[in-house]
């Protein structure tokens, strides 16, 4: 019998010594906006979850009925800091998370995130990003952990990591040079420290708003003030809110979900490089 390249090559495939390529646009996965943030398919111990993509967690948090029902446990204590406050969590054993398309093991933060008003069952945080790259596309709501190089074209900018872990990027603020961080688990545009606001005259003669927002502390009430324009990597924004916080927090200004979510970007942390798609050069 003679076999084709065809059809040496398609058994070769069946019984497994060769996979078959993976394209490009067969990876990553769907993203879903909502006001928790962006909702992922997160699988763990063979029970689909709704977990939110929130770069601005150190650690990947999951709600304590959820962990019940899984059978997950605490065995240690472990504080950390959310957005308005301490938080204390138990500790699980490490786990495997699919998340996306991507798995990874590690221990898992318990607490009653669902207490605290979300919906969603667990967080994926940056600790993800120290085994995968991400390629965030928010204007397609597409995802992938498995791209191992960001897109021809793209503008790379330094990507660091903080004392306490967040990731950190230089930026301008109406024309102020500031270290800032980048956080997907703030649906806000900005958050800037109201003494670093103050001092720069952000808030004089600017009119102010209050709404509703919370973390997994619970809900409060936040003060919101109108930015004129922001530059990231040579793209601005123009006519942004802020919240302005009296919270102790690492850096005078964040960049939160209401932003990223209009970028196409690459996050390699491990190499310290945030990628940007080129876009108009304002949004």
């Amino acid at each position: 019998m003679t076999l084709d390249r065809r059809q040496i090559l398609t058994t070769l495939t069946a019984i497994g010594f060769m996979a078959p390529a993976v394209r490009a646009e067969e990876l990553g996965f769907n993203l879903r906006l909502t006001n928790e943030g962006l909702v992922m398919p997160v699988m763990v111990r063979r029970q689909p979850l709704r977990g939110i993509l929130d770069c601005g967690a150190s650690a990947t948090l999951m709600d304590a009925g959820v962990a019940e029902k899984l059978g997950l446990i605490a065995v240690s204590e472990r504080r950390g800091q959310a957005v308005y406050g301490q938080i204390t969590a138990g500790e699980s054993a490490p786990v495997v998370i699919r998340a996306g398309d991507a798995a990874y093991t590690v221990p898992v933060m318990i607490l009653p995130m669902k207490q605290a008003g979300l919906t969603s069952d667990m967080l994926i945080g940056r600790d993800i990003l120290n085994h995968y790259p991400l390629d965030l596309d928010g204007p397609a709501r597409r995802a992938s952990f498995r791209r191992p190089r960001p897109a021809v074209g793209m503008r790379g900018l330094d990507l660091s990591r903080s004392p306490n872990g967040a990731l950190v990027v230089d930026m301008e603020l109406e024309g102020r040079p500031v270290r800032a961080s980048l956080d997907t688990g703030v649906s806000a545009p900005l958050i800037l420290k109201r003494d670093w606001a103050e001092r720069h005259g952000l808030l004089a003669g600017r009119p102010q708003s209050t709404t509703l927002g919370g973390d997994v502390n619970g809900l409060r009430e936040l003060i919101l003030s109108p930015v004129r324009n922001i530059q990231i990597g040579g793209t601005a924004f123009h006519d942004l809110t802020a919240e302005i916080s009296d919270n102790v927090l690492e850096h005078d200004v964040t960049v939160g979900l209401d932003v990223l979510r209009r970028l196409h970007t690459y996050w390699d942390v491990p190499a310290g490089k945030l990628w940007l798609a080129p876009s108009a050069g304002h949004i």
